[in-house]
């Protein structure tokens, strides 16, 4: 009988004791089930028992249990020991770094270095260091004695000719490539899964028990230690003068992945619609290949199965499209012009000086000819272009473009370039489409392309005029975003999008105002003409207005829907356009402008054009208290804008009324209440579409914060209080709250109620608005919650509305609502939760709180060796489950007057302090889900930035005065130990079940 064992299954008893299960498989028979092996910590009594045989691979660990070995014994070697080698006999011999790869073993250049330099002889019998760059790479300079292998089919063929035997020696393996970053650790976990399968019969023996991966690769040992390396050179993965060879070894680092591959590609037979489609198999080591029949319904027929009939070699096509990188779209030759590496991997790129070399004329002996496609806006193209070039920003015109150039199918070489201004996003997406629109017009005779040979201009014209500006006519550039040419790029980018697909239809809505019964319409038109239809749609889709009528009284409808169509830069009724410059920003459904033009409109140079100005701040009451622009109004609720709107509403005359909005940066409140007015100026015209009565308003770039720093002049005080300003922190949480009122008009706030007298009477709800203090209960579903007891509560003489409205606004109450929160709050990262500085919990210690708060908790969370090696006095050291739920059973308060606070830390207050936080509170709302809001710990706090942070800044409150990190080298057993005792007991007494295969 033989059996083995990798993965694993631990149980937690609810008392400390731990049921360890490990997987063991009899390979006798296959009637003999596979069994696995049960103990406990506190014996090493096991027994196997049967699972079932078709669950894990059979193989020989059982009898070397047999053999004297004690299981529990073993089992814990291998779980616990994490400096252990692969086959878990020995350490390692080398020491160990921290890495990104954290699966992997480590060595810095400088263990390295040492062993090259013989420091380890005594200790090592032989090393080989495994190169997995590319040859180029390699023989542009390599670390001595090392071999270059950077394929798997290599590796196996060194795995089988250089497997180490199982004894004392000890012959370590060194992976590397150029940063350590993909291809040595791939190949390494490779090796470690080949190694592993050839064992599989003799686990945990292994050939290569010892490998490690050189930390920084190549170019940090190069750094480091160049005297080791010969050529005493360094050649990058991506040097220039080796493109093309990176591309052929990209793709033979593919080659004979796992053995023998079996590649297979689709066929489509042409000749008839009864004969399937069939697929194509081969192994990687012949050329014999078949074709077996598939389902005629999951491809569409194509001609390539004739095409292979007619001679050609199966495999030899397939193996030359599959690895063929440099080959032109129909596969039938190799790239004419060189390729570089763009940020676009879906497209072949040139540089600026290839496309210069073609234009000179060095490559007309290969080429027969080229067309240059300059995808940008015309008013960018005539401001200057390659010579020769032809201009193409729509699909449609590039449609055209292929319909009366399609190249034939012979031995010239056309090739077709596209660009753009930086050939980012105008000129790939052309391409793109060039390509999708060939494969479509052959999609019968495939791979065949009417323009196979297709490039992009890598940097587009920006770059090539920059270098070559000879070749362009004129000699300029105009860019896209050019200032002269605003009104241009609204229109052509509108116009970019038309003809998509053919010739699109545009439709816009509008409203019969006359009659309810008569039902709204749409009106219909194409881009290649002005005839236009007006078509009933349903009359409940959309409210009436008085749109068709204006369009009854003379104006032309495509002219109009024209106008706001492409008309960026009209102001919101579309009468005119705006009277300030604009400028790009980050709310780009937004007009902007600049601190530059706010203090011009304030200094009076607009006085000839505006007649009345509106400066809209946004910010809270102490901001704006401690520093505005001189003459603004301090609006930042919803409630007071519709306020202000119903107040100043502008008549529709040829009055200028502008209105500019911000706030401290611009960023959130400024933006969100203009969108919030121009919102409820559509509802308030609705019927008199596209009037609005504040149609011309602008966000402030920059806020406040960039004003008064360029203009403090026009700002009084002169001075600028932040929102997060310590000062203020108790008015920027009332202040955020209030914000929020009022919003929607009325609002109708519904907060549940459960009663917990009787199942037979269902939960209700609570249902009042903002404006006054009635409210009514109103039957729901028993089914939809539990019952709780606070309707009754209610009943006692609590006025509901005041208890909702304390809950709902007071972010600064204490969990059970009852007081504000005693400590001050600071904003930490962990937004759900109440958090301090080391500073207030300093003071705590100090005695400050003292007439405030009668007893202080501290809970420190780190593991147990952190906790001895320093602490805050006087805090206890919890940091798992269970140990939180026995205290909290031991020291719940009452519910009395007194305040009882507790901090949570643990390192960096990052996770484990946060999740024990949020559990306790999870868990007294379960313990008192009878008699909600009530808490056993009502007030509970997270001390931001940890124990690394107060230890720095008051380690006179630390005993002892030190500070161990979680990852200290020292304690390295210790985690892996109280991480895992930290996961026991979770959610009550749990059991745990979990596999782990090892390496």
């Amino acid at each position: 009988m033989s059996a083995i064992t990798f993965p694993e299954m631990m149980n937690d008893s609810p008392f400390g004791s731990t049921t360890r299960t490990k997987l063991f498989w009899d390979s006798d028979s296959n009637a003999s089930p596979a069994k696995h092996l049960t103990f406990t910590d506190e014996d090493d009594d096991f027994q196997l028992k049967p699972i079932s045989p078709k669950a894990y691979p059979t193989c020989a660990m059982e009898s070397r249990l047999n053999k004297g070995h004690s299981a529990k014994q073993f089992v814990r070697k291998t779980d616990e020991g994490k400096d252990l080698i692969g086959d878990g006999s020995r350490n390692h011999t080398l020491p160990l770094e921290t890495g990104k790869h954290t699966d992997l073993k480590c060595i810095s250049s400088k263990t390295a270095a040492a062993v090259l330099r013989g420091d380890y002889d005594t200790e090592v019998d032989s090393v080989t260091i495994v190169d997995c760059r590319y040859p180029y790479e390699f023989n542009g300079g390599h670390i001595e004695g090392a071999i270059n292998i950077y394929r798997q089919k290599e590796l196996r063929d060194f795995m089988k000719e250089h497997r180490y035997k199982k004894d004392h020696t000890r012959n370590i393996v060194i992976f590397h490539c150029e940063f350590s970053s993909k291809r040595g650790p791939n190949l390494l976990r490779y090796m470690r899964n080949q190694d592993r399968e050839m064992n599989k019969e003799n686990y945990p023996n292994l050939f290569f028990p010892e490998v490690y991966l050189l930390s920084g690769g190549y170019k940090d040992f190069f750094t480091q230690h160049h005297e080791f390396c010969y050529p005493d050179s360094y050649t990058t993965m991506l040097d220039e003068q080796h493109r093309s060879e990176l591309s052929h070894f990209r793709s033979e680092s593919k080659k004979g992945k796992k053995g023998s591959r079996t590649q297979t590609k689709l066929f489509w037979d042409s000749d008839s619609n009864a004969s399937p489609a069939k697929h194509l198999t081969f192994t990687d080591e012949d050329d014999d290949f078949q074709l077996k029949p598939i389902s005629s319904k999951a491809y569409p027929t194509c001609a390539m199965e004739s095409r292979l009939n007619k001679g050609h070699s199966a495999k030899q096509f397939v193996r030359k499209t599959d690895e063929g990188k440099d080959l032109i779209g129909d596969g039938s030759r190799n790239h004419t012009l060189p390729l570089e590496t763009g940020k676009h991997t879906d497209l072949k790129c040139i540089s600026s000086k290839t496309a210069a070399a073609v234009l000179r004329g060095d490559y007309d002996t290969e080429v027969d000819s080229v067309t240059i496609v300059d995808c940008r806006y015309p008013y960018e193209f005539n401001g200057g272009h390659i010579e020769g070039a032809i201009n193409i920003y729509r699909q449609k015109e590039l449609r055209d473009f292929m319909k009366d150039h399609r190249y034939k199918k012979d031995h010239t070489r056309n090739i077709v370039i596209f660009h753009c201004e930086f050939s980012s996003k105008r000129g790939p997406n052309l391409l793109r489409y060039m390509r999708n629109q060939d494969r479509e017009m052959n999609k019968e005779n495939y791979p065949n392309l009417f323009f196979p040979e297709v490039y992009l201009l890598s940097g587009g014209y920006k770059d090539f005029f920059t270098q070559h500006h000879e070749f362009c006519y004129p000699d300029s550039y105009t860019t896209m975003l050019d200032e002269q040419h605003r009104s241009e790029l609204s229109h052509f980018r509108s116009e970019s999008k038309k003809g998509k697909k053919g010739s699109r239809t545009q439709t816009k809505l509008f409203w019969d105002s006359d009659s309810n019964a008569s039902p709204a319409k749409h009106l219909t038109f194409t881009d290649e003409d002005d005839d236009f239809q007006l078509k009933p749609i349903s009359s409940k889709a959309y409210p009436t207005c008085a749109m068709e009528s204006r369009l009854n009284k003379g104006h032309s409808a495509k002219q109009f829907v024209r106008k706001t169509d492409e008309g960026k830069d009209l102001i919101g009724d579309g009468s005119r356009n705006h009277t300030l410059p604009l400028e790009t920003g980050k709310h780009t459904d937004l007009k902007c402008i600049s601190s530059k033009t706010a203090a011009a409109v304030l200094r009076g140079d607009y006085d000839t054009e505006v007649d009345s100005v509106t400066i809209v701040d946004c910010r809270y009451p102490y901001e704006f208290n401690g520093g505005h622009i001189e003459g603004a109004i301090n609006i930042y609720r919803q409630k007071e804008l519709r306020d202000f709107m119903k107040d100043h509403r502008y008549k529709k005359d040829h009055t200028r009324n502008i209105v500019i909005f911000h706030c401290e940066f611009s960023s959130k409140r400024g933006p969100n209440l203009l969108r919030y007015m121009r919102n409820q100026d559509r509802e308030m015209n609705k019927e008199n579409y596209p009037n609005l009565f504040f149609p011309e308003v602008y966000l402030l770039s920059g806020g406040y914060k960039d004003f008064f720093t360029q203009h403090h002049e026009f700002c009084y005080p002169d001075s600028y209080t932040t929102m997060l300003d310590e000062q203020h922190r108790s008015e920027l949480s009332h202040f955020r709250s209030e914000s929020k009122k009022g919003k929607k008009g009325s609002r109708t706030q519904t907060k549940l109620f459960w009663d917990s007298d009787s199942n037979a009477s269902p939960a209700k709800h609570l249902t009042f608005t903002d404006e006054d203090d009635d409210f009514q209960l109103k039957p729901i579903s028993s089914k939809a919650y539990p019952t709780c007891a606070m309707e009754s509560r209610l009943n006692k003489g609590h006025s509901a509305k005041q208890f909702v409205r304390k809950t709902d606004e007071g972010k600064d109450l204490i969990g059970d609502g009852s007081r504000n929160h005693t400590l001050p709050l600071e904003t930490g990262k962990h937004t759900d939760l109440k958090c301090i500085s080391s500073k207030t919990a300093a003071a705590v210690l100090r005695g400050d709180y003292d007439t405030e708060v009668d007893s202080v908790t501290i809970v420190d969370c780190r593991y147990p060796y952190e906790f001895n090696g320093g602490h805050i006095e006087g805090a206890i050291n919890i940091y798992r489950q269970k140990e939180l739920r026995d205290f909290m059973k031991d020291h719940r308060y009452k519910k009395d007057h007194t305040r009882n606070i507790v901090i949570f830390h643990c390192e960096f207050s990052s996770k484990r302090g946060p999740n024990l936080l949020r559990y306790m509170r999870n868990q007294d709302r379960e313990m008192n889900k009878e008699n909600y809001p009530n808490l056993f710990f009502p007030e509970v706090y997270l001390l931001s930035g940890g124990y690394k942070d107060f230890f720095t800044q008051h380690h006179e409150f630390c005993y002892p005065d030190s500070y161990t990190t979680m990852l200290d080298e020292q304690h390295r057993s210790e985690l892996s130990h109280f991480r895992s005792e930290s996961k026991k007991g979770q959610k009550g007494s749990r059991t745990q079940s979990r596999l782990h295969l090892r390496l």
